[in-house]
């Protein structure tokens, strides 16, 4: 379930584009990033595989991989397509993808690869300088992802981001519930809209209650029954995934990450961190590559 409005709060940046065309050396295993990746598809084949299934990748099929997925790449010939890696969020760096029910795969409409061959020569020169996902530049993946809209002109960022909405409005599950559509919403809007905005600070249901004007208790109950979580868990899971982008973009201690993200203590945010992930941060930081 999503709340259609969180759309108007949206920013997002690219990273890379580029058009490539690739043979048998591209083949890469758990490939673990924290950008999202979307591959128009125009000759030749190759395989994806993510969250237990195995994508083709053919002609004028379109394909998303969502950032934070464990993926593997594969072709046995040769392989043509499009490329854009990008980030995108929500106010209070919450995952975009997380928010929103996907397909991962989408057949490509007419005007798609014209939309992507303007994508290119609007941000010339942004195509990966080394395809080996171990190789990757995390710093420049940071510096991109948070500053793409001050390297380029406002005309530049307003027709990307116009084509990049387009091409990622063909992912979007149209039948899924929307959160905004749940008959209770309406009480528990105000402190949702607070824990996105404070999700780095210390957050107490009870805080949390009382800008819904309802008891702890009670006010747990319905934010389940809208949200599918939780209020705590919600919490812990949206600051999970901000642990996860600054551990493989940037060289922070877990006291310094646990400030940033509003956790009490390092050792707090590791046993968090593992139970959610199942490693401790050190783990993930060490296999992770970016493909």
């Amino acid at each position: 379930m999503f709340d259609a409005s969180t759309l108007q709060e949206l920013k997002l940046n690219i990273i890379n584009v580029e058009y490539c065309e690739l043979d048998s050396s591209w083949r890469y295993s758990n490939v673990y990033g924290p950008f999202h990746r979307l591959y128009l598809t125009s000759g030749g084949q190759g395989v994806v595989s993510h969250h237990g299934r195995k994508f083709i990748l053919g002609p004028s099929v379109l394909h998303l991989v969502p950032g934070y997925t464990n993926s593997c790449y594969r072709c046995d010939s040769f392989l043509e397509q499009y490329y854009v890696h990008f980030a995108c969020e929500l106010e209070g760096h919450f995952d975009f993808f997380s928010e929103m029910p996907l397909s991962y795969q989408a057949q490509c409409m007419a005007g798609d690869v014209e939309l992507f061959n303007r994508l290119i020569e609007l941000n010339p020169g942004m195509g990966l300088k080394e395809r080996d996902p171990r190789k990757y530049d995390k710093k420049l993946h940071l510096e991109r992802s948070q500053g793409y809209a001050d390297e380029v002109s406002p005309a530049v960022f307003l027709e990307s981001k116009g084509i990049m909405l387009q091409l990622l409005s063909r992912f979007i599950d149209e039948s899924a519930e929307r959160v905004s559509e749940h008959k209770e919403f309406g009480r528990i809007e105000r402190a949702i809209r607070f824990m996105r905005e404070n999700i780095d600070s210390q957050l107490t249901v009870k805080e949390l209650a009382d800008l819904a004007c309802l008891n702890a208790d009670y006010f747990s109950r319905v934010f389940t029954r809208v949200m599918g979580t939780g209020p705590i868990e919600y919490v812990h899971r949206k600051r999970v995934q901000r642990i996860k982008l600054l551990l493989l973009t940037t060289d922070m201690s877990l006291e310094q990450i646990a400030g940033t993200v509003g956790f009490s203590s390092a050792s707090y945010l590791l046993r968090i961190f593992k139970k959610y992930t199942g490693m401790t941060p050190k783990q993930y930081r060490k296999a992770a590559f970016y493909g």
